[in-house]
C-alpha cells in the first residue's frame, strides 16, 4: 500500500510538467495561426508580444483581444499484455477558450511600451467513464490552467531595426485525479479502494523575453525571439477518499495503510524550459508574403523531478525522465487582395519531446501536423482576423516498448482550432 501511495504522489506532481510539454499553446493571434505560426519575422500585430516582442516597436497605439476555440479528440486502442487487445477508451469531448489581451502604448518616435497577458500552456486530459477506465490507476483527470503577464519595452532604430526586452510572470494551477487499486482477497480481483485528487493553488515564477527584428535587406525581414526558462515551486494538497468494497474487514485493513480523509502537503520544483524562434519573411512577390520559422524548446533540461512530501520523508522521491529537445517547422503565406482584405495559408510540423516510455493516459503526446487557413479584414481603426487549424497528431503506438506505466496500446488524437482576433487603433 505504501508503494501505491508513493506512486500517487509522484503522479500528482509529475503531471503538471507533462501537460506543459504536450499541451503548450502556440496560437496567440488569428493572423499568425492562419500562417501556421510563422510570424516571428513579421510580428506586425500585438500578438508580437509572444511571437517577437520587437515587432511592437513599429506599431501604433492599440488594444488587442484574441481568443482561440480548441476542441480536441483522443481515442485509445489497447494492446497486450495490458490492458489487452480489444480494450478501447476515449477522452471526454471538451471545448477550451484560451484568450489574450494586449495594449500597445508608444512613448515617443523610438520607444514603445506594451503590456499583455496570454495562456502559454493549458487544456485538459479527462477520460470517459473514469471509474471503469482501464487506465484509472494511472490518471483519469489531468488539468492545468496558466496565465502569463508580460510588460515589454521596445526600441526601434529608423524603420530597419528593433529590439525588445520584457519580463513576465507565469502563474499556474493544476487539478489531478486517479483511483487507487488493491487486490480484494474475497474475489482475488483488482478493485477500486480509493480515489485521490490533487488541487494545486496558483503558483508562479518570473522570467524574461527578448526579441530582435532586422529589416536591412530589401524585401526581407529576419526575426529572433527568446523566452527564458522558469522554475515554478509548486505546493498543493492531496485528498484521499475511500471506496467501500462491501467487505468491512478488508476496508479497515486498507484504511490503515492509506490516509483517507486527510490532506497531505507536497512540494516540487518544475522547470519550464527555454524557448527560441527564428523567422525569415519576404515580400519579393508583389502582394505576397512568405515566411518560414524554426522553433526550439529545450525540453532536455527536464531530466528529473524531485518530490518532497512534507512531514513524510519516507515518501519523498525522485522520478527520472528522458525528454529531449524539440523543434517545430512553420510555413506561412499571405496574399493581400487589397489594402483592407488578405487571405492566408499555413502549415506547421511540431516534434514531441516525449519518449515512448512516458506516453500514458496522463499525456498521449505525438508529433503533429497543422493545416491552417484564414483571412483578415480592416475597416477604419478596426481590424478583424479569422483562422482555422486542423491539428493532426501521428498515431502513437506504445506496443512492444519498455513502458514506465506498463500500459500498452495506440493513441489517436486530433484537434480543431478556430481563432478570432480584434484590434482597435486609438
Amino acid at each position: 500500500m505504501k508503494r501505491n501511495l508513493i506512486f500517487v504522489l509522484m503522479l500528482v506532481f509529475s503531471t503538471t510538467m507533462l501537460l506543459a510539454g504536450g499541451f503548450s499553446i502556440y496560437e496567440h493571434g488569428a493572423k499568425a495561426t492562419a500562417m501556421g505560426g510563422a510570424f516571428c519575422a513579421q510580428a506586425d500585430d500585438p500578438s508580437a508580444l509572444f511571437y517577437n516582442p520587437a515587432g511592437i516597436a513599429f506599431q501604433k497605439a492599440s488594444i488587442y483581444f484574441n481568443t482561440t476555440i480548441i476542441r480536441p479528440n483522443s481515442d485509445f486502442y489497447g494492446a497486450n499484455p495490458f490492458p489487452g487487445n480489444g480494450v478501447t477508451a476515449s477522452q471526454e469531448t471538451q471545448t477550451f477558450y484560451p484568450s489574450d489581451l494586449t495594449i500597445i502604448l508608444p512613448i515617443n518616435d523610438n520607444w514603445v511600451f506594451a503590456i499583455g497577458g496570454y495562456t502559454p500552456f493549458g487544456l485538459e486530459t479527462k477520460w470517459e467513464d473514469p471509474s471503469n477506465f482501464a487506465g484509472r490507476y494511472i490518471s483519469t483527470l489531468a488539468k492545468v490552467v496558466t496565465y502569463r503577464m508580460q510588460p515589454t519595452i521596445a526600441y526601434k532604430l529608423g524603420d530597419k531595426f528593433a529590439v525588445a526586452l520584457g519580463i513576465n510572470y507565469l502563474q499556474t494551477k493544476v487539478a489531478l485525479e486517479k483511483y487507487i487499486p488493491a487486490v480484494d482477497p474475497y474475489t482475488d480481483r483488482v478493485v477500486n479502494v480509493g480515489h485521490v485528487r490533487f488541487d494545486g493553488g496558483y503558483d508562479g515564477a518570473w522570467g524574461y523575453d527578448v526579441g530582435v527584428l532586422f529589416r536591412y535587406i530589401p524585401k526581407i525581414s529576419l526575426g529572433f525571439t527568446y523566452h527564458s526558462e522558469e522554475d515554478v515551486d509548486y505546493s498543493g494538497r492531496a485528498m484521499f477518499d475511500q471506496i467501500s468494497t462491501g467487505h468491512a474487514d478488508f476496508d479497515y485493513a486498507v484504511a490503515q495503510q492509506i490516509p483517507f480523509g486527510q490532506e497531505l502537503k507536497g512540494k516540487a520544483t518544475i522547470n519550464y524550459p527555454e524557448q527560441a524562434m527564428f523567422g525569415i519573411a519576404t515580400t519579393i512577390i508583389p502582394k505576397c508574403t512568405f515566411e518560414f520559422d524554426l522553433g526550439y524548446i529545450g525540453w532536455d533540461s527536464y531530466d528529473y523531478l524531485p518530490v518532497t512530501v512534507v512531514g513524510h520523508p519516507e515518501l519523498s522521491t525522485v522520478r527520472h525522465t528522458d525528454w529531449d529537445k524539440s523543434y517545430s517547422y512553420r510555413f506561412g503565406f499571405q496574399y493581400a487582395v487589397n489594402e483592407n482584405f488578405a487571405v492566408r495559408l499555413g502549415y506547421e510540423y511540431d516534434e514531441t519531446p516525449q519518449p515512448d516510455k512516458e506516453v500514458s493516459p496522463i499525456l498521449p503526446d505525438a508529433d503533429r501536423n497543422g493545416y491552417c487557413f484564414g483571412f483578415g479584414y480592416k475597416t477604419g481603426a478596426l481590424t478583424f482576423d479569422f483562422s482555422y487549424m486542423y491539428l493532426d497528431f501521428d498515431e502513437r503506438s506504445i506496443v512492444g516498448v519498455n513502458q514506465i506505466d506498463s500500459f500498452y496500446g495506440v493513441y489517436d488524437t486530433d484537434a480543431n482550432l478556430v481563432c478570432l482576433s480584434f484590434k482597435y487603433n486609438f
